[in-house]
């Protein structure tokens, strides 16, 4: 009886807060104008946000002296590889090129790629088409040309709080790729995550030097992230775990079914 009276009131409480569970969240545009808009300049070697004890990841940093400092952190939650997703979105990259945006690092999933900066070898410089190569719904390949700055067999230890407190990673053989427009574009050959910033150190890069980065995931991240970000921004970008329902097609949906249309049965906590 106390598990059917409890079980009532979630369900209660989350029917109540369907409207902010389904609120909508800046473009990939938007999200890189405000980027560029708020964006102040490089976090203080050392410097890490507040970052509770338990490691556990806040929605907003805690002000302090520097935490208007570090990168814009874009939250590419439609390429969640923890929710299987591609992780080879290139929505977000395509936009930036656009916009001729500098200062910017993401990873990519591209074995394809990787193979040839391997071949070409450290310093080289090459043209190549990178990510969107698994599906049709996380974007085409964009055309980049830059140096191969690192091969990097892709195994890494993370001793700083992250995600699932994972202590080995391995994103299989990858590349630290630097554009001549200003870009930092890490691939790998195995389907990877960000959720230590140890893949990026490991890397010869220093994050906090970045302006923006895109983190894939929705949540994984935070914790890796918030310690050096000044800001943390959900990005609508399209892909195979949005949140946004609408962007799906579908067969045999019932009538009436929250949020395509608004039930008339809401749940009742006093029942």
């Amino acid at each position: 009886e106390l598990a059917e009276k409890i079980s009532k009131d979630l369900a209660y409480k989350a029917w109540n807060k369907r409207g902010e569970l389904n609120r909508s969240v800046p473009s990939i545009k938007e999200a890189l104008e405000e980027a560029q808009k708020i964006y102040v300049g490089p976090k203080p070697e050392g410097a890490e946000n507040y970052v509770p004890s338990d490691g556990s990841a806040l929605q907003e940093a805690e002000k302090t002296e520097h935490s208007h400092l570090g990168p814009i952190v874009l939250m590419d939650v439609r390429d969640n590889i923890g929710g299987g997703s591609t992780a080879d979105s290139t929505h977000i990259l395509k936009v930036a090129q656009e916009m001729k945006i500098d200062g910017y690092l993401q990873t990519l999933y591209d074995p394809e790629s990787v193979e040839l900066c391997v071949n070409a070898g450290e310093g080289a410089e090459v043209t190549i088409d990178v990510g969107g190569k698994t599906d049709n719904m996380h974007g085409e390949p964009i055309t980049i040309t830059g140096t191969v700055k690192r091969i990097h067999d892709g195994k890494y230890e993370e001793h700083r709080p992250n995600h699932g407190g994972q202590r080995f990673f391995d994103d299989g053989e990858r590349v630290r790729f630097d554009t001549n427009d200003g870009k930092t574009i890490i691939l790998t050959s195995l389907r990877t995550g960000n959720t230590a910033r140890e893949q990026i150190y490991s890397m010869g890069i220093k994050p906090e030097n970045y302006k923006v980065i895109v983190a894939k995931g929705v949540s994984s991240p935070r914790p890796a992230y918030h310690p050096i970000a000044s800001e943390i921004i959900v990005v609508n970008t399209p892909g195979v775990t949005s949140a946004d329902l609408s962007t799906f097609e579908y067969k045999n949906i019932r009538k009436s079914l929250y949020p395509f249309q608004e039930p008339d049965y809401p749940p009742n906590s006093n029942e």
